[in-house]
């Protein structure tokens, strides 16, 4: 930034300010577990830790906790989505809800098929003023990541928040690798943001199949889905790289970027194998 002061904000990355006044200060907060939390954004740090303690977000024991209490606390209202709400499903009738093609294609084409139940490129879009991100999701597959697939992509959802001066989608955050442990993950995204009016979306796991997920804001947020678009949509067919093979984040596959770049739904065909 040719030598210009960069600004801290230690809400951007969910820490409290503790008397930190310069990146540096952030970085060396929790230098035991940094290196599970230096991401494109910044370190991501929970709130309610104190100096000292294990990082709330690498110990197992906490992985189901969100904002500094429980994940069933009253002080999160969850939102339970319909396959309706979800842009990206090019077929209504699947066999799983946030399957991306019909039963009749079972037969005729069985590679097709077995790739076919995964949700990449399906997005939900909603307005909330909520301080925090919660979600909880079920999964199909027991496996949670591959090889050529990381676990934030193969298993883990993505949010964006769009930027209003830039006039321009942002990432905000996204499942960690250490998040999911089993086909039922629960957690928080991000918390101890301003409570403001947000214009969101969030993408979802990359590979494994989705069988429900409900989103969780603040008990006395506002949370207004927005329906998908109803105009023509962008149609991806490839192999591994369109289904988003060695992509980071869910959001980040190359036909999910274009679609955003062009401002289009997206119907994601790409077919890993």
């Amino acid at each position: 930034m040719d030598g210009a002061k960069e600004e801290v904000r230690p809400e951007r990355y969910g820490i409290r300010n503790r008397g930190l006044k310069s990146m540096q200060d952030v970085l060396s907060y929790a230098p035991a577990v940094m290196d599970c939390h230096l991401e494109s954004q910044g370190a991501h740090l929970k709130g309610t830790l104190k100096e000292g303690d294990p990082c709330a977000r690498c110990n197992p024991d906490e992985r189901k906790r969100g904002g500094g209490f429980p994940m069933n606390d009253q002080r999160i209202r969850w939102h339970r989505l319909k396959s309706s709400d979800f842009e990206g499903k090019g077929w209504p009738e699947t066999e799983s809800p946030f399957d991306r093609m019909p039963p009749k294609i079972r037969e005729s084409l069985p590679n097709v098929w077995a790739n076919s139940h995964s949700s990449t490129g399906m997005c939900v879009f909603f307005n909330t003023d909520t301080s925090a991100f919660h979600v909880k999701y079920k999964l199909g597959f027991p496996q949670i990541g591959e090889p050529n697939f990381n676990v934030s992509a193969f298993s883990g959802v993505d949010l964006y928040i769009y930027d209003t001066r830039e006039k321009r989608w942002r990432w905000a955050a996204a499942t960690l690798h250490n998040m999911v442990r089993d086909q039922n993950p629960q957690m928080t995204l991000i918390a101890d943001l301003p409570s403001k009016k947000r214009k969101c979306r969030m993408y979802m796991p990359m590979r494994n199949q989705l069988l429900e997920i409900s989103i969780g804001v603040d008990a006395d947020a506002s949370f207004e889905l927005v329906p998908p678009r109803r105009k023509a949509p962008l149609v991806y067919y490839g192999t591994s790289i369109v289904h988003g093979a060695y992509s980071t984040r869910a959001g980040l596959g190359i036909a999910q970027i274009l679609a955003r770049k062009l401002n289009m739904p997206l119907i994601n065909l790409g077919f890993s194998g």
